[in-house]
């Protein structure tokens, strides 16, 4: 029993440390916090400085008069989390549809090109020849090798 009073007590006095942590981030003194809530300024300042004897309803309204959800008050480690990962779903949803996009257009050019080999090879060209009249010395080949690696190695495939 007295672990669980220990572990509770210390938790409710992380909530009025995160409590004064906001209030300072905002500039809000106990004074202007008091009249938000519609309390005396010393009765304030025993709410946020005993912390023990603050109930859920006082939450609420310290986290109305400080403009922040419940959550960030009693959870502030948790809601950072949260905000970063709201803002990163979006990025990451869309770099997957950009992915899905270059896979359509990749897939598109192979088609393209899995049809227009053998209409060349019908035309009598031959990968060999086509080979010595756009890439004689081999660079573009070896380019486009190297670009196609480093695009599977960005892409992890």
């Amino acid at each position: 029993m007295l672990a669980y009073f220990v572990i509770v007590n210390q938790h409710v006095m992380d909530i009025t440390k995160n409590i004064k942590t906001i209030r300072g981030q905002k500039g809000i003194k106990q004074i202007d916090m008091a009249a938000r809530m519609n309390l005396e300024r010393s009765n304030y300042s025993r709410i946020e400085n005993k912390g023990n004897e603050i109930s859920i309803r006082q939450l609420q309204e310290i986290a109305d008069a400080l403009e922040v959800p419940l959550f960030d008050l009693i959870f502030p480690q948790e809601a950072k989390a949260l905000s970063k990962a709201n803002s990163t779903i979006p990025k990451l949803i869309q770099s997957n549809e950009d992915l899905l996009d270059f896979k359509s257009k990749v897939e598109t050019l192979f088609n393209f090109l899995t049809g227009f080999v053998p209409a060349l090879e019908q035309m009598g060209f031959t990968e060999e020849k086509v080979r010595t009249q756009l890439d004689p010395d081999g660079r573009l080949e070896t380019y486009t090798k190297e670009k196609l690696k480093e695009l599977k190695e960005s892409l992890d495939i």
